[in-house]
């Protein structure tokens, strides 16, 4: 079975790229390899975020934790379900113009690149990319409440549904690469209170959307699901980053 997943940032999300940058900015978020302005988190991290939270829910010797994951001293002995990168699909963009504090933007690559590997994996029946004659300052979308996004004109037109991905708000763009990730302040004080440290951190922002998939082994339903569960993802858990929503919106058999 093959299972596609929407996963909704309910609170701004780091998953560092592990590199040191002497920037102004320290620590990025991991971007894809070729839309590298599209934040991902590979599929190690994915993995490796739902088994902690079910090891968590389930106990780490549960049997399930390992067929499903693998053994995690044995390295001979992998798990029997495939985990694919979750990739960024839509965030937020401020309305400067009309009745709605955002909507959630996405482009044309992204959507272009979303529908191509969906076709890889056979699910192209769920979604498929109408290309668009977007120019580079305009954005197309289905609500009329929205003038302009960020200072870009937003003109009125029908584009392919993508509201159970993404949600009903949403705008398509040529490119969404301009517009900056936030980036945090974070500083480290010492046991007197005193800063030591202040560092620049990107985020991607609560609100955003990303997908991914699972695939189980041949006629093989799925053993969990995420009704109700919130699962968090990449680091600095302990102010309350990285927590998500994921909601099932596409299965299929394998061919």
């Amino acid at each position: 079975m093959k299972y596609l997943f929407k996963m909704e940032c309910i609170s701004n999300l780091h998953v560092g790229n592990g590199e040191t940058n002497y920037n102004i900015i320290d620590n990025e978020v991991q971007k894809d390899i070729v839309l590298d302005y599209v934040p991902i988190i590979h599929a190690s991290g994915v993995k490796g975020s739902l088994r902690q939270f079910f090891s968590d829910k389930w106990g780490k010797t549960d049997e399930r934790v390992q067929r499903i994951f693998g053994s995690d001293k044995n390295e001979t002995a992998p798990g029997q379900y495939k985990f694919f990168d979750a990739k960024m699909i839509a965030r937020p963009l401020r309305v400067s113009e009309g009745h709605l504090p955002y909507l959630l933007a996405t482009d044309k690559h992204i959507l272009t690149d979303f529908s191509d590997f969906l076709s890889h994996i056979g699910m192209a029946d769920y979604y498929q990319y109408r290309p668009l004659k977007i120019s580079e300052k305009d954005f197309f979308s289905d609500s009329p409440m929205v003038q302009q996004l960020e200072g870009f004109p937003v003109k009125q037109q029908s584009i392919p549904a993508l509201e159970t991905i993404i949600g009903k708000d949403y705008a398509v763009g040529n490119s969404i690469q301009p517009f900056a990730l936030p980036v945090h302040a974070r500083n480290k004080l010492d046991d007197a209170g005193i800063s030591e440290n202040l560092w620049y951190e990107e985020i991607v922002p609560y609100k955003s959307i990303f997908y991914f998939t699972i695939f189980t082994p041949p006629q093989t339903p799925m053993e969990f699901n995420f009704e109700n569960e919130i699962i968090q993802f990449g680091g600095n858990a302990s102010i309350g980053q990285g927590y998500t929503k994921i909601t099932q919106v596409y299965a299929k058999e394998e061919a």
